[in-house]
């Protein structure tokens, strides 16, 4: 007597399989029938504990095959970098050039605020929907960049040094001349910081709810935003720029030593230090994963620097040096000086040539109107840039973000 062929489903045009396509793959896998006939010599597949077994077992087979499908179907091999032919360079590919080859809704994202009140400091929301922009002359606007919608704009009469976002778009936190402010959406103020004065950076630690902030005295002071009471304050002996590690959320300090050093709240002496420069620090950056710091001084060198073995990565010339440098989810760096804006994948450094770093992409603005701040869009292909002159959204072209879910079953 032949024996009965298991049904085969019709084949799903749709590149991702449903999950009952997934099922009939399962229950046709030889491999499925296999650990089945072992399981019921092992057990006797007729009684109550051997059903239970049984049952247990496929089930567990059935999960570990349905995550094995779900994270091949999300994770991402390539990040979407942009590729130039053999005779080019992606860092001679200009703005202009490559709006003629997107589409409308990227193309979008590309636009310019010219205002006067520079140089502009800016800081995005978690989601990376919302911008702040606060001018040093006392000009403080939010908006959201993608509707292209005013959401709260005013003007402080007094020196304006950093801006950044707490939780949300509902409140964000203005270090003016002499005292720190906490606004809501509409500018209406809420709270006066006297414990923070004459701040020059301010930090948001949100899985902690702290505000943390240095003033130019380089004393930082960490400020819990539910209660109301400062939890720590320490003397860093002349900080110069102030970056908090995504990924624990200690600060890290520049000083004008040349010394990067790592802070939290619950100690008085640093957590760590990393000689990274002969003269004064400019600024810093550390990647989402915590594991790579970037700094320029002074002394016109770039270096990178694995915080896991403060091992040096990368020690290269870099003049000018830049005033900002940020890192995006996907391991590109942005460094601005002057008016221009060179970007570098920082996945492409050779490990045997320590002193080398290819230009992945070149941006230049206006002249005299020297950049301040720059800084990656979260989940975005956009790099928004503060200058003397206004704000400047500047394409980057690349998935931000790598897919991968785990399913525990």
């Amino acid at each position: 007597e032949e024996k009965r062929k298991p049904v085969q489903p019709k084949q799903n045009s749709v590149e991702t399989r449903s999950t009952v396509q997934h099922g009939f793959d399962l229950l046709n896998n030889k491999k499925f029938r296999k650990n089945q006939a072992e399981m019921r010599k092992i057990v006797r597949a007729n009684t109550p504990i051997g059903k239970k077994v049984l049952k247990n077992a496929t089930k567990k087979f059935v999960a570990q095959e349905f995550q094995e499908a779900v994270a091949e179907t999300l994770e991402q091999d390539s990040i979407g970098l942009m590729e130039a032919d053999e005779d080019e360079r992606t860092k001679d590919i200009s703005q202009k050039e490559m709006l003629e080859h997107v589409n409308l809704q990227t193309a979008s994202k590309m636009f310019d605020l010219d205002l006067d009140q520079g140089p502009y400091s800016i800081a995005y929301t978690l989601n990376g929907r919302h911008l702040a922009l606060a001018g040093k002359q006392g000009h403080v606007a939010v908006l959201d960049w993608v509707d292209k919608s005013l959401q709260a704009e005013f003007h402080v009469n007094e020196t304006v040094r950093d801006v950044t976002f707490l939780h949300h778009e509902l409140m964000f936190a203005v270090a003016q001349k002499k005292y720190t402010y906490i606004y809501d959406q509409h500018g209406t103020q809420l709270h006066l910081l006297k414990q923070h004065i004459y701040t020059t950076h301010l930090e948001f630690l949100r899985y902690h709810f702290l505000l943390a902030s240095m003033n130019v005295q380089g004393e930082i002071a960490w400020q819990d935003v539910t209660l109301g009471t400062l939890v720590g304050n320490v003397k860093t002996k002349g900080g110069t720029c102030m970056k908090q590690n995504p990924y624990n959320a200690v600060l890290c300090v520049g000083q004008n030593n040349g010394v990067v050093t790592m802070w939290s709240p619950t100690s008085k002496r640093p957590l760590a230090e990393i000689s990274s420069h002969a003269t004064k620090v400019n600024t810093l950056a550390i990647d989402r994963t915590g594991q790579h710091l970037v700094t320029s001084g002074m002394d016109g060198y770039l270096n990178i620097w694995d915080i896991r073995k403060f091992g040096e990565v990368l020690h290269t010339r870099y003049v000018p040096p830049p005033t900002s440098i940020d890192i995006s989810q996907t391991g590109v760096i942005a460094c601005g000086y002057l008016h221009y804006v060179k970007m570098f994948n920082m996945n492409s450094i050779k490990t045997k040539n320590k002193s080398y770093l290819p230009a992945y992409m070149a941006h230049e603005i206006k002249a005299k109107q020297h950049i301040t701040n720059v800084q990656f869009v979260p989940y975005e292909d956009v790099l928004g840039i503060g200058h003397y002159g206004g704000f400047r959204f500047n394409l980057k072209i690349q998935v931000e973000i790598k897919l991968k879910f785990e399913l525990k079953i």
